[in-house]
């Protein structure tokens, strides 16, 4: 999940500028049981328990990241202790936001059903991790990954939007991983490597090699292709086998962006495209069919993340998707997804 511009390093309640903001000293904080705490003060904890990253559970609750830090200052006053350390990396609770943590779910959970009203302060906070799908994305891999995540995080909100063909650099604020293969167009981006899965030839089906066990780039050298990432070399000549043809770029007739584009231009115009076979099996509707390809590598079905962030979640949604693939890989083998060590 996307993270703030603060520096990990900051303290709690330290200013942006490194000041001491608003952190309350030792002398300053009334004894343990004084005030009890508020509502606000024990979602601001359960978020931050959440999301572990103070700059984006104040976002989550659209305040500064200074107003949290206080908060979270004075929870710590009501309760007589510390409820969460940081380190040069990561938030951690203490053993005494251990225990407070399910008791302020609970107390909240009771709050909330106190009332009917849709009130923004008082709705429970739910985390959400915002997932690109890169065409077709996995395949029918994709849907085993997602259920396998979502049982270990329930309280997790998944967002999924197609991210179509990514245009220029990809490190902005809109997404925190995408499902999708390499190569990939972005900049400030980290690859790690799910597994392999041959590259096929999506045709229409009345194409004469329509129906054979496999094929060659050869066999389709004078028939248009479809291009994708135009503006981005390296990816359009990688899906259009230009090292496989010796440096030769068969014939261009058409663009895909989105993985509409690509159905609409096989069965209306009768182009030709090397995809995954995951994003082939997606299509395979009346009037397109596809032959595996005899002659070229394998892709990379992979996750890709903002470079340099270290964020828990999107970590172990690397470990599950690696996890499922392998449980697939054993169980059937017509998959062909090749496990792959992560990326260095």
């Amino acid at each position: 999940m996307h993270q703030s511009a603060e520096p990990s390093e900051m303290l709690v309640g330290q200013d942006r500028d490194g000041g001491s903001g608003s952190r309350l000293n030792a002398s300053d904080r009334p004894r343990a049981g004084t005030d009890p705490p508020t509502p606000g003060q024990l979602r601001a904890f359960v978020l931050l328990a959440e999301e572990l990253h103070f700059g984006r559970a104040a976002r989550r609750l659209g305040i500064a990241s200074s107003t949290m830090s206080e908060t979270l200052n004075r929870l710590e006053s009501c309760v007589g202790g510390e409820l969460v350390r940081r380190s040069s990396r990561r938030v951690a609770l203490t053993e005494r936001g251990e225990r407070l943590l399910p008791r302020a779910v609970e107390v909240l959970r009771r709050l909330d059903a106190l009332t009917e009203i849709d009130d923004p302060a008082t709705t429970t906070i739910q985390p959400t991790l915002r997932i690109r799908l890169g065409g077709a994305a996995w395949g029918d891999l994709t849907q085993p990954v997602l259920e396998a995540f979502r049982a270990r995080h329930p309280r997790l909100r998944l967002d999924l939007n197609e991210s179509g063909t990514v245009r220029g650099p990809a490190a902005d604020d809109t997404w925190d991983l995408m499902v999708t293969h390499v190569p990939h167009p972005g900049q400030g981006v980290e690859i790690h490597r799910i597994a392999t899965e041959p590259r096929v030839m999506l045709m229409p089906a009345q194409h004469p090699a329509a129906g054979r066990d496999g094929v060659t780039l050869h066999d389709f050298r004078e028939d248009p292709h479809i291009a994708f990432a135009p503006w981005a070399p390296p990816i359009r000549d990688y899906w259009l086998g230009v090292r496989e043809r010796g440096g030769v770029r068969p014939p261009v007739g058409g663009v895909a962006y989105t993985v509409a584009d690509v159905v609409h231009q096989v069965r209306c115009l009768g182009l030709v495209a090397m995809v995954p076979r995951s994003l082939a099996s997606t299509v395979l509707l009346p009037g397109i069919t596809s032959v595996p390809l005899d002659d070229v590598a394998p892709c990379v079905m992979a996750v890709v993340t903002h470079s340099g962030r270290d964020d828990a979640l999107v970590a172990d949604f690397v470990a599950v998707s690696r996890q499922v693939a392998r449980r697939r890989q054993s169980r059937d083998r017509v998959f062909g997804a090749t496990p792959l060590q992560r990326a260095v």
